[in-house]
């Protein structure tokens, strides 16, 4: 009977055994197949990224050249106005649009935002790219009080000035139009060279 009760428990101690390293199997399985989906969704949040950060290049990119033709209007603006007797009045109004218009950034931030809301930005292991990624989008949200400023001086300083000055002149409203404006009053560039 002993023998029987000693051959019992070490058949019960071999199943304990064999359940607990097939409970431990079964949860490095389960931790290893979350980590291999967790490290996909990694890789995609990271190309996404990329991709967001790159289209902010390109866009960056275009605003850059943009700036750089806008600058040598106004600088033509300038040229025309210290010389106004070697430049006609049409040669000024061609480069008045370049005063008007601004270009402004704006980030694409899908990823940025989904992830942060999701919390899936916590699956970046590496701590130096997580915290890259949220420098960057820390400071292009502070960049929108420079171009708020900007686009407070365009909007509220230099257009009504452009528009009382030189917007409301028959030569404009052509210009601009096509259409005749006899009854405005006409421009005058040496005047406009002396209006700071």
């Amino acid at each position: 009977m002993q023998e029987r009760t000693r051959i019992y428990l070490l058949y019960a101690l071999g199943e304990i055994v064999l359940v607990v390293v097939g409970i431990l199997i079964a949860l490095q399985i389960d931790n290893w197949n979350k980590d291999r989906i967790e490290r996909k969704e990694e890789i995609y949040i990271l190309n996404s990224f990329l991709a967001d950060m790159e289209k902010d290049i390109e866009y960056l990119d275009g605003i850059i050249v943009a700036t750089k033709n806008r600058q040598k209007q106004v600088d033509s603006i300038f040229i025309i106005l210290q010389d106004h007797e070697n430049y006609t009045l049409q040669d000024f109004l061609k480069f008045q649009e370049a005063l008007t218009v601004d270009n402004y950034f704006a980030s694409n931030q899908g990823t940025f935002d989904e992830s942060k809301a999701s919390g899936k930005i916590s699956l970046i292991e590496n701590d130096e790219i997580r915290e890259q990624i949220f420098d960057y989008y820390r400071r292009i949200s502070n960049k929108w009080n420079n171009d708020e400023a900007n686009y407070k001086t365009t909007n509220d300083l230099i257009i009504p000035i452009l528009i009382n000055e030189i917007g409301s002149s028959p030569e404009l409203v052509k210009a601009f139009s096509g259409f005749e404006a006899d009854q405005l009053e006409n421009l005058n560039l040496p005047a406009i060279a002396v209006n700071k």
